[in-house]
């Protein structure tokens, strides 16, 4: 791995502000339709308003800092949810998940593919340092199949009802178009983000390592708090088998994370902790009256 020199870097760099600041303005148009997404998915299982599920999904992305590959994105946004509606919001999460993932996969193996011949290596991953995850991920599968079976079995059947029904009134299709809509806007904010480092590499170069880092990223069993070094790493390593020089990558590829999990993830936060603690506070104030 190249070793990335910062603050010599940060001395000699000429920083493009505008393009930064296009990254940021972007931000929530990134999750605006993530959360038109959810919306859609979701059909008439729920009444939540547009503003409310953009919380919802700022929620979902806080917890989601915690585990792996943002499983806990499905916990915060269910948090939001009554019971009765849950195994919907659920339905709806996994559903748009599969669909982001779906375009990053197309993207990323159209351009590993014909980036191929131009790379002496391709990038990987060392399974061994995975094994202890693996394990307990087999006995946690082991553990459902044998004990946990009969105590979600209801919810999955909800689930599949869900996904049945929005299969049937064209939502799926509208939620992909959706997430492609997303993809396009995180690719371009990644892109500006380059720009603003400093890259001059040709734009078609630019959305190339954009695809391959956000291809290998997706497959990166860390949670987004953690996850941001391996970013860090694997943007570096791709940038140099394309025209992009690996401390601009390295610098982008951290401010990508910045932009589009830290901060939404600490105002999810708040929404969370602020949501409970009314809702701790009503519950005392009820008990409070009625006694």
């Amino acid at each position: 791995m190249e070793q990335v020199d910062l603050l010599a870097w940060h001395s000699t760099a000429v920083l493009d502000w505008s393009c930064l600041l296009v990254a940021l303005i972007l931000l929530p148009v990134n999750w605006g339709l993530e959360a038109l997404k959810f919306r859609t998915l979701l059909a008439t299982a729920s009444d939540l308003k547009l503003a409310r599920l953009f919380q919802c999904v700022l929620g979902g992305i806080s917890v989601s800092m915690l585990l792996p590959n943002r499983m806990g994105e499905w916990i915060g946004r269910l948090l939001f949810f009554p019971a009765n509606q849950r195994a919907a919001a659920l339905s709806a999460t996994w559903t748009g998940s599969v669909l982001q993932s779906i375009w990053i996969v197309m993207f990323g193996a159209w351009v590993l593919f014909h980036s191929v011949g131009r790379m002496d290596v391709l990038p990987y991953v060392n399974l061994g340092s995975f094994w202890p995850l693996l394990i307990v991920l087999g006995l946690l599968s082991v553990f459902l199949l044998l004990f946990g079976w009969s105590l979600v079995r209801g919810q999955i059947q909800a689930m599949w009802d869900h996904f049945r029904n929005i299969l049937g009134n064209g939502a799926v299709t509208a939620a992909g178009l959706w997430a492609l809509l997303r993809y396009a806007t995180y690719s371009l904010q990644f892109v500006f983000l380059l720009r603003f480092t400093g890259v001059s590499a040709p734009l078609a170069e630019l959305y190339a390592f954009a695809s391959l880092v956000f291809l290998f990223q997706t497959i990166l069993p860390l949670p987004p708090a953690l996850g941001w070094i391996g970013r860090l790493e694997l943007a570096v390593f791709i940038g140099g088998f394309l025209m992009v020089p690996p401390v601009e990558a390295g610098v982008a590829s951290l401010l990508l994370w910045t932009i589009n999990l830290a901060l939404p993830g600490l105002y999810g936060g708040y929404l969370l902790l602020n949501q409970h603690l009314y809702k701790h506070l009503d519950h005392v104030r009820a008990s409070f009256i009625s006694g």
